[in-house]
């Protein structure tokens, strides 16, 4: 449950306020560190400037506490027919896969290492 206190700052999110929050989250796979605060911090040694200079931990835990892709109401809990343990990101997944349909076509030859 979030604070009146916390309601009454947030300011309404932009589209760049989205696109900030998508690239620090990105952020976080390429340059991990054990907590999340350590990204904001001021020690020289830790900073990461490239999350740090783009979006205020406050602005970020307000987006983080407000951000859905879907419905919670909508969710079928595990073990129930129609699952999808990917339910909360379904929607994101389903655009990149369908952005990668689009923009990509295979050749004739494909080879797939692993």
């Amino acid at each position: 449950m979030h604070s009146r206190k916390a309601t009454r700052s947030f300011r309404p999110v932009t589209d760049e306020d989205i696109s900030l929050f998508l690239y620090v989250n990105m952020m976080f796979r390429i340059h991990k560190m054990p907590a999340l605060v350590m990204y904001w911090s001021k020690d020289p040694l830790l900073t990461a400037s490239a999350v740090a200079d783009v979006l205020s931990l406050d602005r970020f835990r307000q987006i983080s506490s407000y951000f859905h892709l879907v419905d919670s109401d909508q969710f079928i809990p595990r073990g129930q027919p129609g699952h999808d343990p990917l339910f909360k990101i379904r929607p994101a997944i389903d655009q990149v896969i369908k952005s990668c349909q689009t923009c990509y076509s295979p050749d004739v030859a494909v080879s797939i290492m692993s």
